[in-house]
């Protein structure tokens, strides 16, 4: 039987190393205080806004805020136990409240783009860095979609 590999081994064939780490902290540090903004901004989505009709309203605030730790976790993460954690409970809250696969990816992508853009427009001046930013942007995400895709499947298998 296919065992996923194991995080480390994930973060290893993506190519996951320090100069990736330290570019995503850098990328961090410029992009931070826009993330409330475009967070709001990606639940103004209109795909988002229709998923989100009738919520009340401390619950979309609850969930825009842990979108932002998310990407901030992201961006500054190590890969350790507890970000795993972290994306595990997430992919099973979005497992529970029954939404597909394909929309997780296909919304976290969206994002993903919103967030690359904002780092091109912020790092424009500074093209040696933003191209290290943009080496390293995709393999994080890569990292965390294989996670929770991981979680996912282990749902499915316990269902």
């Amino acid at each position: 039987m296919y065992e996923h590999p194991r995080p480390s081994n994930v973060s290893r064939m993506l190519g996951i190393d320090d100069d990736a780490t330290d570019a995503m902290r850098l990328g961090w540090l410029v992009l931070e205080p826009r993330v409330p903004d475009l967070v709001e901004g990606f639940y103004r989505h209109p795909v988002m806004a229709l998923q989100f009709a009738g919520v009340p309203a401390e619950t979309r605030a609850r969930v825009m805020r842990a979108q932002e730790e998310h990407w901030h976790s992201l961006f500054l993460s190590r890969f350790d136990r507890d970000y795993e954690v972290r994306v595990r409970r997430a992919a099973i809250a979005h497992r529970r409240i029954g939404m597909p696969l394909s929309n997780y990816v296909l919304a976290y992508f969206v994002m993903a783009d919103i967030i690359g853009r904002n780092i091109a427009e912020l790092f424009a001046h500074a093209p040696d860095v933003l191209a290290r930013i943009q080496f390293a942007l995709p393999k994080y995400i890569a990292f965390d979609v294989v996670l929770t895709m991981r979680v996912y499947d282990a749902v499915e298998l316990d269902a």
